[in-house]
């Protein structure tokens, strides 16, 4: 997939001059119009009038600064403008944090969609005076940014018509609100690293059978390993059919015996410092369908 980058923006929006500005509006707040411009306070007027935004989450409208009348007001220098609401009223801290994830990945699809957009620069405005703090805000937002773009590529070619360029990244701009750019620049680089792994598990998942076996499975093990082992804290070890028979490991030597390929084992550790806790992560990474249609309710497993 491509990389999706991240920068911190320090200026009024109206001085942002790339491919589209994003105002997330939180449904029941989105009233306190004070800081806004006089044109855009007024567009949104209308189309809560008109019901066509503020009526349910993740509505989204396009509006288009060339095509509005600033009636003597400074016009907004970015070429289009998209508005998209979610709610954080009566919702819990983890029901909150998820509706920015679900907002955030509905703008990330709307700017895939939108070739014009392709390769191009995007201020995303957010109101952090919510129940999460604002850092919170950021990481959520920024999961929400990168797992909406994503698109499995594994076997896709990219080929430009004529006279346009290549697909491009999006590169989101953040505004620091009250947050230190140093600490925002860390809590989008957190975020990316969660949200890039989920985006690879997404990738390992969307690879046919025959092309993700056991082997293959254990190779990029192997790989991260030795690609983040700099400081030594990583270590892959992968047991084999031969070693799982001496260690009498007949589950998986059992289910492995519906493949003609042998099975492997993946093991990765990871040291922190010594003041973190010890925690153990064990997943079921399987290279086929192990279910099987007989193990459950038949109608419709065929497909």
């Amino acid at each position: 997939m491509k990389k999706t980058s991240f920068q911190v923006f320090d200026a009024e929006p109206a001085s942002f001059s790339g491919a589209a500005l994003v105002y997330m509006l939180e449904r029941s707040t989105w009233q306190d119009l004070q800081g806004y411009n006089p044109v855009l306070a007024a567009a949104l007027r209308h189309l809560s009038d008109c019901g066509d935004l503020f009526e349910k989450d993740e509505q989204m409208v396009w509006l288009y600064p060339a095509l509005l009348d600033w009636q003597g007001e400074q016009p907004y220098r970015v070429k289009r403008i998209l508005l998209a609401t979610f709610t954080a009223a009566d919702a819990g801290y983890d029901a909150l944090r998820e509706k920015i994830r679900l907002c955030a990945g509905s703008i990330a699809q709307q700017l895939r969609g939108n070739t014009g957009i392709d390769g191009g620069d995007v201020l995303v405005l957010c109101p952090y005076k919510l129940l999460l703090a604002p850092d919170d805000f950021v990481r959520h937002l920024v999961e929400g940014l990168v797992l909406g773009g994503y698109s499995f590529q594994g076997y896709k070619k990219e080929e430009a018509a004529e006279g346009k360029k290549k697909s491009g990244s999006i590169r989101y701009f953040l505004p620091r609100g009250e947050i230190a750019a140093k600490e925002l620049r860390q809590d989008i680089k957190q975020a990316q690293i969660v949200a890039q792994a989920v985006c690879t598990a997404r990738d390992m998942g969307n690879q046919p059978a025959n092309r993700w076996t056991p082997a293959d499975f254990a190779a990029y093990a192997e790989r991260i390993a030795q690609d983040a082992n700099k400081k030594k804290k990583f270590k892959a070890t992968i047991i084999d059919q031969a070693e799982m028979c001496t260690l009498g490991m007949e589950g998986i030597l059992a289910v492995s015996r519906g493949s003609a390929l042998p099975p492997t084992l993946s093991i990765i550790e990871y040291w922190s410092g010594k003041k973190y806790p010890t925690v153990l992560l064990v997943g079921k990474g399987l290279t086929f369908d192990s279910g099987g249609i007989s193990a459950k309710p038949p109608a419709g497993m065929e497909d």
